[in-house]
């Protein structure tokens, strides 16, 4: 893909230097992978030529990334993490939306906190991932949930499909 050789050509001791640690998908947790090839098994046959050349899998892209969050979360055992889109802008800082998040809700956080624009969309431009028990259980979702599904869906209906008692 277009941004894998973006990637590929970058001068890494430019974000080093910004504190920005490189981490190829390659060295992600292997259950992850098994996870997401039977994902992209399911999805081939949904593929055609407008999937694929839309913005380079654009819609295939915006799915697999929760698969990567999944194999980032469980590799390095983190709690607590905030999934951002590049064109957002936050004008507090994410433990001011955290500690807002814990108060809000009154107890411990343990469900995903995701935006939902509708009844059956829901918006990944900010989401809170308590656990990588939660993100797995909607990468498991995503799975069950293709594996029935006779059309393609993006990762907005799928996210909205995602039952309401595992997310806030």
């Amino acid at each position: 893909s277009a941004f894998k050789k973006h990637c590929e050509n970058l001068d890494i001791s430019e974000y080093a230097i910004r504190r920005i640690e490189c981490i190829p998908s390659e060295s992600l947790c292997i259950g992850m992978y098994s996870k997401l090839n039977r994902y992209n098994n399911i999805v081939s046959k949904f593929e055609s030529k407008s999937l694929n050349d839309f913005r380079d899998g654009f819609w295939l892209s915006t799915t697999t990334r929760f698969f990567m969050i999944e194999g980032l979360m469980y590799k390095y055992h983190l709690e607590n993490v905030f999934h951002l889109e590049n064109d957002n802008l936050t004008y507090i800082s994410f433990d001011d939306i955290h500690k807002y998040l814990k108060k809000y809700y009154s107890v411990p956080i343990n469900k995903l906190c995701m935006v939902s624009d509708s009844a059956h969309r829901v918006i990944a431009s900010i989401m809170y991932i308590p656990n990588a028990k939660c993100i797995s259980e909607l990468t498991d979702h995503i799975f069950n949930t293709m594996s029935k599904s006779n059309r393609f869906m993006n990762d907005m209906e799928l996210l909205g499909s995602f039952p309401t008692d595992c997310y806030v």
